[in-house]
């Protein structure tokens, strides 16, 4: 009876090892261009096919980004990811704006990628993973 107990108190703790506090979550980094470019301060967003809260991040200078789902640098969700990415201005920068008033704003990424439903970028997210190269083009 004892042999058992410890058993299934030793299958416990390897489950709960095994399990961490990353919640299914593998870091995940990388960088962004634009025709070949950097794209700086633009949003990234993994969509995880499984469902679940998307991871994001904001690409610095020189377009790396590192995601975040429930604290900084946690990662994205294992398994396949709709990747978007949003970059917009504001055309009238330095204009004082009032309160419900309509802001101007230039879309400085492919519209397409804005959203997981129009987006055709995917990654596999796992464990081990080399840092994602998302490379868009402008069309122009």
């Amino acid at each position: 009876m004892y042999s058992s107990i410890r058993a299934a108190v030793a299958i416990g703790l390897l489950v709960i090892a095994g399990c961490g506090d990353n919640n299914g979550l593998v870091p995940v980094s990388g960088k962004v261009t634009l025709d070949g470019k950097p794209l700086a301060d633009a949003a990234v967003g993994f969509f995880a096919d499984a469902g679940g809260t998307p991871a994001v991040g904001t690409t610095d200078a020189q377009g790396n980004f590192t995601l975040s789902t429930h604290k900084p640098g946690d990662g994205a969700t294992e398994g396949q990811n709709v990747v978007t990415v949003s970059k917009q201005s504001n055309l009238d920068a330095g204009k004082e704006v009032e309160e419900s008033e309509i802001v101007r704003m230039k879309n400085e990424s492919p519209i397409k990628y804005f959203s997981p439903k129009t987006s055709d970028i995917k990654v596999e997210v796992k464990y081990g993973m080399e840092p994602v190269v998302i490379d868009l083009k402008s069309g122009k």
